[in-house]
């Protein structure tokens, strides 16, 4: 039989094969050594080529099993246009992967590889699409599936090979095992990050009332050393009373250093407060350095002020040390800060303040109606309210 139309690429794919497999030592490959012969496939001779089923000059089925095919298949079926069957059964020295190209071929129906050492037959990305068909009494099933496209394919698959892929597609739909999150402040939620700001401040304002407590206990008693013994004595300021002993107020403190021949200045330090008494006999306290007079000893109740003059001095105005405080909250120097921003200072303030405070202040303070405080607003409700 000769038919002029035979398409060469398909003669060029069909030479290709021959060379990757050893052709030359096939078993059977009559016709097979003309492949090279272009004048004479042009011509339409050599349609008889072992294996080969030919449909209008377009090759439609390729049989070479039990043949001795030697290596790995070439990517070369995509040429096959109108395949539909292959079988390359018994050939134990054909190895490797099927190439991707065997998957497109939308008219292959029959594809017979048992016998030989081909790997992944079903491809992952197809192997959802399996339906079995038809079961064997020798172990064998017909597996069916569909390709993305119109492409159906019909493999023989054992009994061992199917429970495999069954097992692997059952892996596949399961979820995925719950994964533990570590929580941090970089994926807290709102609340989680108001609850983490609430137990910040409850810490600062506990160290904050400690040190003030300790600085207090210091300023009780004054220790003194004689100069006959050289053993040191302690001395009561509220009472004058003196004792050898170290008092048990000083457990976790040490006594002030005093000494008699240097008395301390009649003005005192930056931040220090006098005790004095009205003509009626009360107590009040009065600041020599600013002149300020208060009925509670500042040292147990601290004002912001305060707060402030021991953080930035008395050389600086009050407008100077609260711009100093609202430059180190405005983080990114946009000359307001935000509610985080707020809630960050309040705490380090030592002020008592709720999530819901926090908002209550900031909608009366924000004057602009945009979420943000500026310095002024700041300093308005911290004189007035602290």
């Amino acid at each position: 039989m000769v038919v002029l139309d035979i398409e060469k690429r398909e003669i060029h794919a069909l030479c290709d094969l021959f060379h990757a497999l050893d052709g030359s030592r096939w078993r059977r490959k009559d016709g097979w050594l003309k492949l090279d012969q272009t004048q004479e496939t042009s011509s339409g001779v050599g349609l008889d080529w072992f294996g080969t089923k030919w449909d209008k000059g377009r090759l439609v089925a390729l049989d070479l099993s039990r043949n001795d095919l030697r290596g790995s298949l070439p990517d070369i079926f995509g040429t096959f246009k109108k395949l539909r069957s292959l079988q390359l059964r018994d050939n134990p020295r054909l190895r490797g992967r099927l190439p991707p190209s065997l998957y497109s071929l939308q008219r292959l129906q029959l594809v017979y590889l048992d016998g030989t050492q081909l790997g992944h037959v079903i491809p992952p990305a197809l192997a959802h699409n399996l339906h079995v068909t038809q079961y064997k009494s020798d172990a064998i099933a017909t597996i069916r599936f569909h390709t993305p496209g119109p492409c159906q394919w019909m493999v023989d698959i054992s009994e061992q090979e199917m429970y495999v892929v069954a097992a692997k597609l059952e892996a596949a739909r399961q979820p995925p095992p719950p994964r533990a999150i570590e929580r941090s402040a970089m994926n807290a939620t709102g609340a989680e990050r108001t609850a983490a700001a609430t137990k910040l401040q409850q810490h600062y304002r506990a160290k904050m009332a400690r040190r003030k407590f300790h600085d207090f206990l210091s300023t009780i008693y004054e220790v003194y050393v004689d100069a006959a013994s050289g053993a040191a004595y302690y001395v009561d300021t509220r009472t004058g009373d003196s004792t050898w002993e170290k008092p048990a107020l000083l457990r976790r403190v040490e006594a002030v250093t005093g000494t008699k021949k240097a008395p301390p200045p009649v003005l005192p330090q930056l931040d220090e407060w006098q005790a004095l008494h009205d003509d009626d006999g009360h107590e009040y306290f009065w600041n020599p350095r600013t002149n300020e007079t208060r009925w509670e000893d500042p040292r147990r109740r601290p004002t912001i002020r305060d707060e402030l003059l021991r953080r930035y001095g008395f050389e600086s105005t009050d407008d100077e040390r609260y711009a100093r405080l609202f430059a180190e909250y405005d983080r990114d120097h946009s000359g307001n800060i935000d509610a985080d921003e707020f809630t960050a200072l309040c705490g380090d303030l030592g002020l008592p303040m709720g999530p819901a405070q926090i908002a209550s202040v900031l909608q009366t303070l924000d004057t602009s109606g945009d979420g943000l405080l500026s310095v002024d607003e700041l300093k308005l409700w911290l004189d007035a309210a602290h």
